[in-house]
């Protein structure tokens, strides 16, 4: 088998065979340029240049001059390498002086070289130009943004965002729909909002990925489809109108109020056809007190087909009352001890609302007005007599007064009588029967008495013997055998009748009598 090199396009056959011819015609394989007549000069020598897959454009040019007139012609060829600039393919039908790149080279390096001859003259060869072919780049999520705003507030209809390119990141003069392609935003829902994924813009409200993907365009490469952002639509705020009514309470303890009057207003804000309605979900007092309890704030609540699209009516309030609660029951009183002069009661429970009980004695059934205390003793009583206590809660800032509740007649224990005489300091003994009178002042000059002293006889017959008089506000009390009445006393010195009570024990049983007086002018 005959083996046959190439080498660049010349075969070792033929390099032979130009050897043996010049052997054999020597005048021939003198120097070849003695038989040129013509010379070429390479002027323009083609440049090295970078394109992208997809964007290719651009020539390579050659530009050469010929002695003696003679036609030039050209032909390009590929190279293998670009420091040879021998050989190479030849391109069919690229014969002029420009070169123009195919659009559809791939990624790659190529050499490109031009041959130029013309009659008479030695064949001329451009250099090698390097021809850089780089893959279309790849777009990134950072190639897109939002060109509106992704923070919306729900309206009613589908509510979307408009994305576009930019160049970040990428070397370029920049990215349009015409070198990386169309977009196409797909929008499915997140954190909580259930949302199929579609390109249709959601309308509820909620937040949801944008997705974006493009097939590529003559520089960029395709982008598959994957989130570049989040689109949220706020809840729309509702409001509503003022309120009215004039709502109030009996104090129970609490703040909430669940009466009915309180009117609520009308929804505003509200897109035409959408079903929301608006309800008070709590109402409650500003202080459970009812001295503090002034206003109370209305907690809103809203329901209804497309109640998750809006947020209900901020919280209002308005002016209320509480007013105080009946005062608790208490329980009858009864007599804990009896004496000649004295009746002590058994404590009625307290109530449990933290009202205290207070008490009252009298000879008649009627309710007293003054005279209320919280101990449970009465003193100073009359023998023999029969009394009426009085029980009953006491009201304060929160409770009414409760009911009176009122005992059985209760009488004193009897005594043995015993005798008192009394004795006036500045005139004659009064008549007892008449009774005491003593006067504030004189009279047209005429003196009288201002003064009376009652005196027990007998005094060491009795172990103890105590005064007090009745019926003032003053506590007036004595204690010895004798107690001066004295009509200058500002806590008796109003005209009318007064009764001092005289106490006496005898081993340790006591008694009492009762003596009334006047003052008079």
């Amino acid at each position: 088998m005959k083996a046959t090199v190439k080498f660049f396009g010349i075969t070792l056959a033929g390099i032979l065979a130009f050897a043996m011819a010049a052997c054999e015609n020597p005048a021939d394989s003198a120097d070849p340029d003695d038989k040129y007549t013509n010379v070429i000069t390479i002027t323009i020598q083609p440049v090295s240049t970078n394109v992208t897959v997809g964007n290719i454009s651009g020539s390579l040019a050659v530009g050469a001059a010929v002695t003696g007139n003679a036609t030039l012609s050209y032909q390009w060829y590929r190279n293998m390498t670009n420091i040879i600039n021998a050989g190479g393919t030849p391109l069919p039908g690229e014969t002029g002086q420009i070169y123009h790149l195919p659009a559809t080279l791939s990624a790659g390096v190529y050499y490109y070289s031009c041959e130029i001859t013309a009659q008479g003259a030695a064949t001329a060869r451009s250099n090698v130009a390097t021809v850089n072919v780089t893959s279309k780049p790849t777009l990134r999520i950072a190639n897109f943004r939002f060109i509106d705003d992704n923070v919306k507030t729900y309206n009613g209809g589908s509510q979307g965002v408009n994305v576009d390119y930019t160049g970040e990141g990428i070397n370029t003069e920049g990215i349009s729909p015409a070198n990386a392609g169309e977009i196409a935003v797909y929008y499915s829902g997140r954190a909580g909002t259930t949302y199929a994924e579609s390109k249709t813009a959601p309308a509820n409200a909620g937040t949801y990925d944008v997705k974006a993907e493009t097939e590529g365009g003559s520089v960029f490469s395709a982008f598959a489809r994957a989130t570049i952002g989040t689109l949220t639509i706020n809840r729309r705020q509702l409001t509503i109108g003022e309120l009215n009514g004039s709502p109030t309470m009996e104090y129970d303890g609490t703040t909430e109020y669940g009466g009915s009057e309180i009117i609520i207003g009308s929804l505003d804000n509200l897109i035409s056809g959408d079903e929301v309605e608006v309800s008070i979900a709590s109402a409650a007092y500003n202080s459970a007190n009812v001295a503090n309890a002034t206003q109370i704030t209305v907690i809103y609540a809203i329901s209804g087909t497309d109640s998750d699209n809006y947020l209900a009516p901020a919280n209002e309030t308005i002016p209320a009352t509480i007013t105080k609660a009946g005062g608790a029951t208490v329980s009858v009183p009864a007599p804990a001890s009896i004496s000649y002069d004295s009746i002590t009661i058994s404590a009625a429970a307290a109530p449990g609302n933290g009202q205290t009980v207070q008490y009252a004695i009298s000879s008649s059934s009627a309710v007293p007005e003054d005279d209320w205390q919280t101990g449970l003793s009465f003193s100073g009583l009359v023998s023999g007599t029969g009394y009426y206590i009085f029980a009953q809660a006491v009201g304060n800032s929160n409770y009414n007064d409760g009911p009176v509740q009122t005992s059985a007649v209760i009488t004193t224990l009897v005594g043995a009588p015993f005798a008192i005489t009394f004795n006036q300091i500045t005139d004659a003994a009064p008549d007892i029967s008449s009774g005491i009178t003593i006067y504030r002042e004189t009279n047209n000059g005429t003196t009288r008495p201002q003064t009376a002293t009652l005196t027990v006889s007998n005094p060491g017959s009795y172990d103890s013997i105590s005064w007090k008089i009745l019926n003032v506000d003053a506590d007036i009390t004595g204690a010895g055998p004798s107690f001066t009445l004295d009509a200058s006393n500002s806590a008796y010195n109003l005209l009318g009748e007064y009764f001092v009570t005289v106490s006496v024990r005898i081993d340790g049983v006591p008694y009492s009598k009762r003596i009334s007086f006047t003052v008079a002018y």
